[in-house]
């Protein structure tokens, strides 16, 4: 099994090596062994764990998350029931968020309603609707 440096696990990652370190510090990867000149020796696996986080990620998943995930697949008589459990708590999460950001534009669209670009700043309606008492 072939040692990795901390710049090779990086780059085969492709995050950054302050990444690979802040996610050795919150336990997220493993710590390695050092070599005996204090270097760390990362096993193969790194690579995969951290593809597997940053995948995780842009799904959406919080670091807290991912840490709840990397849990549930450390069990060994873990079936699929709680990883689908897990992801389907995670859709409903982000269509609230979804439904919450609709709402959000529908309220700025509707601002802006009626209002016109010449309009002076302090005559627009808009500073009111925003909380802006001026």
């Amino acid at each position: 099994m072939e040692k990795l440096t901390i710049g090779q696990v990086a780059r085969s990652a492709e995050v950054t090596v302050e990444t690979v370190r802040y996610y050795e510090r919150e336990g997220l990867i493993e710590n390695p062994p050092r070599s005996d000149s204090g270097y760390r020796q990362y096993p193969e696996k790194t690579v995969e764990q951290l593809r597997f986080i940053s995948n995780a990620k842009s799904l959406g998943f919080s670091l807290h998350e991912v840490r709840q995930l990397l849990q549930l697949l450390s069990k060994q008589d873990s079936t699929s029931e709680g990883l689908i459990a897990f992801i389907t708590k995670k859709i409903d999460q982000l269509n609230e968020k979804i439904n919450d950001m609709s709402e959000a534009r529908n309220s700025l669209e509707n601002l802006l309603e009626g209002c016109e670009a010449s309009q002076p700043l302090g005559n627009s309606p808009l500073l009111p609707a925003l909380g802006w008492m001026g």
